[in-house]
């Protein structure tokens, strides 16, 4: 994973700033033969509470390699929050 850790975060509710350590993220691989090898796709969510408005945050991870050590795509998308 490419993606700076930890991520420093600010709730879009109430502004309260909080770390988030994505080796906290549950991850999920998958894997598809083409033509030129195989594809691995990781991806990963997590869930998170506000610890000051109880307002929800989500984190999603989504990476591709095709082929293999060829990074496509290396994403992370926030929503409750803006990255800071």
């Amino acid at each position: 994973m490419s993606q700076e850790s930890p991520l420093k975060l600010e709730c879009s509710e109430c502004g309260s700033k909080f770390d988030f350590d994505l080796s906290d993220m549950d991850f999920s691989e998958e894997s598809h033969e083409r033509s030129m090898g195989a594809e691995l796709i990781v991806t990963g969510e997590y869930v998170y509470n506000c610890a000051k408005c109880n307002s929800q945050i989500s984190i999603e991870y989504h990476r591709s390699e095709y082929p293999l050590g060829c990074v496509n795509e290396d994403e992370l998308t926030v929503d409750g929050a803006n990255e800071l």
